[in-house]
């Protein structure tokens, strides 16, 4: 009923068209500064607010499973629960994210596991989102092994001030509210925002709640000198309804749960604060620290005994960067101090206490030049160095251990772009990346190997892109990275080993064409492969990752209103586990969303409906105690929202 209301007070504008797209792809995320997207020697991906709205996604997941590369897992619809990542280190093959994931240039991977909590990032807060695929640890250390994903959120302009108001509502007993207030004067900006939502989830004990809550600040506070304040607040509680046999399918439901009482909380506040220097033949001075603590706990039903943990997180960082332009160069050199901390007790057999901390400093340079208009060479040469500091304190019998470690590493990079005529650019790039363990991959699930190695790679990219803005944007690639010691789940052991080689392959294509102003057309395409190089596992393929991975989809458009059908098409893979190759794969599966929208003003209503088809599908699976299990797709569901701003 609030829906209904809400759109009754809406106000009535003449409608605008959308706002056609830039004449140069900008983005930050390539080279630590603004440059131009056809510069970057990587694969790149940029997704506007206008392509978030139409697309017809219920979270930040559905919108980067459109990109190539990007493929994700896990128990229920929601982004809270998903396990994702780029170019196949999907959680199957190791046990900690390999991309790098940045809002307003905060690191949201977590001093835990480096995974991101997806069910934290609000979609409807979000500006643009910045993909840049391939080895980006010579600029951001670790854990940029496959990439790096940079969240950009709405901010105020100058002069004006404007107010939002957003929600959902649907199947599930599916409902999202939103709101949000930004605006500015000639001297300060400032954003507002705050959100909650609810389901029921499609499946049984799949409930989750969620609030989150932003706020910045842009203030002038000198000549050339702006302050920015933000702080940001995320709370939860998830139930996990687990995986099921064919069997218990068959009794229980596709929408079944042989875990009733699994559940999980999760709280993080943040609060970051940078001082900005824009000078002109000086270039531009940054400074900037932020600061996460958080907690999480959880409890587990397992085919072997229950499982609880109860994990307190706290991370503090400063940036410091300077970018400047001394022509033909341009150069931005910086450096970043990292303290993470991550304390957690288990309950497993017996508790385990086990504390952490890991001290990091890294320095960086980056420099391009262009020896001609038509080609830009770039370099990137970087040191870290890592203190670790792991406390296992496990029941008698269980092995428990204290020790500190050092790793040192240097990662360079270089690449070159070349513009065949101005639409059309070639680009290729070696580098150097690594990611160090993590918490849980040195303090592993009922054992422990606190001797794990970094994982360091030699990755190799060229592709070519196409851009003609307002017809065309279309890019492929091939890439191939030599891992050498990536850690991986040992399921036989319950703990992470290093492989002494893994190669990862693959082809990315994407395209966005606009034949006609009424129509837009886009798809991907992925091609994926990574295998075990080193005895006793040599030649096996990494499980969870399929080897095709394939959208397609169009929006028309007739006035304000506007229709986009999208598909998705996901080949087979091996079961979460199955390293021996030996299971029989989950097959391949495709399904179809659809979104009906009317814009009026700066009112946008519409339905979007998910599983169009009403597939019956596995969208992932693993090998259990019990056997193979699976966590079924969603049934077809319906979503109404609208989104106005006045």
């Amino acid at each position: 009923m609030w829906l209904v209301l809400a759109a009754l007070l809406l106000p009535q504008e003449e409608r605008q068209e959308p706002v056609p797209p830039q004449e140069t792809e900008v983005i930050i995320v390539g080279t630590r500064r603004e440059s131009e997207a056809r510069d970057v020697p990587s694969s790149v991906t940029v997704i506007t607010r206008e392509q978030i709205q139409t697309s017809g996604a219920a979270s930040i997941i559905d919108v980067l499973q459109m990109s190539p590369g990007f493929f994700s897992q896990g128990q229920s619809q929601g982004a809270h629960d998903a396990l994702a990542d780029l170019r196949g280190y999907n959680n199957g093959a190791g046990n900690g994210q390999r991309t790098l994931v940045l809002v307003d240039g905060r690191r949201t991977n977590s001093p835990v596991s480096n995974a991101t909590d997806w069910g934290a990032i609000a979609l409807d807060n979000i500006e643009r989102i910045e993909i840049v695929r391939g080895p980006a640890a010579a600029l951001y250390g670790d854990p940029a092994l496959a990439g790096v994903i940079n969240i950009i959120t709405r901010r105020g302009k100058r002069d004006t001030f404007r107010a939002s108001l957003r929600g959902a509502e649907g199947s599930f007993d599916t409902w999202r509210i939103a709101v949000g207030a930004d605006g500015g004067t000639r001297d300060a900006l400032f954003n507002v925002f705050v959100s909650g939502e609810h389901t029921d989830g499609w499946r049984q004990n799949s409930d989750y709640d969620a609030t989150n809550f932003a706020g910045q600040v842009e203030i002038d506070v000198a000549s050339r000198w702006t302050l920015i304040l933000k702080m940001g607040m995320h709370d939860d509680e998830r139930r996990r309804p687990g995986t099921l046999t064919k069997a218990q399918m068959e009794t229980l439901g596709r929408d079944g749960t042989a875990t009733p009482d699994d559940f999980g909380e999760r709280t993080e506040a943040s609060f970051d604060a940078a001082l900005v220097y824009t000078g002109d033949e000086l270039g531009e001075f940054t400074i900037q620290s932020t600061a996460l603590r958080g907690a999480s706990e959880g409890f587990f039903n397992l085919s072997f005994g229950a499982f609880a943990t109860d994990d307190e997180f706290e991370q503090a960082a400063l940036y410091v960067k300077h970018v400047v332009s001394i022509a033909p160069w341009k150069l931005t050199t910086g450096m970043d101090l990292v303290y993470d901390q991550a304390d957690a007790t288990a309950d497993f057999f017996g508790v385990t206490e086990t504390d952490y901390r890991r001290r990091l400093a890294g320095a960086y340079e980056h420099v391009e030049v262009r020896p001609f208009e038509a080609m830009v060479l770039a370099g990137s040469l970087r040191w870290d160095r890592a203190l670790l500091d792991v406390d296992r304190d496990a029941p008698p019998g269980v092995f428990s251990f204290d020790r500190t470690r050092a790793f040192d590493q240097f990662s360079p990079a270089f690449g070159v772009t070349y513009s065949v005529f101005e639409e059309v650019s070639l680009y290729g790039g070696y580098g150097r990346p690594f990611k160090y363990p993590t918490r849980d991959e040195l303090n592993g699930f009922s054992a422990a190997d606190p001797q794990l190695q970094p994982e360091r790679s030699h990755s190799y990219e060229i592709g070519a892109r196409l851009q003609a803005p307002g017809w065309v944007h279309a890019s492929a690639g091939y890439y191939r990275m030599d891992v050498r010691d990536e850690i991986y789940f040992d399921p036989t052991t319950f703990t992470n080993l290093n492989f002494d080689e893994v190669r990862h392959q693959g082809v990315e294509g994407e395209f966005r064409l606009t034949p006609l102003a009424a129509l837009e057309l886009f798809g991907t395409y992925t091609y994926t492969r990574a295998v075990i190089r080193s005895a006793p596992l040599e030649g096996k393929k990494y499980p969870v990752t399929p080897a095709h991975l394939g959208t397609a989809g169009g929006t028309v458009r007739a006035g304000g209103a506007f229709l986009t059908l999208s598909g998705r098409v996901v080949g087979r893979r091996f079961l979460i586990s199955d390293t021996l190759n030996e299971e029989e794969r989950l097959a391949s599966y495709g399904v179809m969303d659809a979104k009906l929208g009317y814009r009026w003003g700066k009112t946008l209503v519409a339905l979007s409906v998910f599983n169009l088809l009403d597939r019956e599908y596995e969208e992932s699976g693993g090998v259990t105690a019990a056997g193979p299990a699976f966590n079924p797709g969603p049934e077809r569901s319906f979503l109404v929202s609208f989104d106005t701003e006045f």
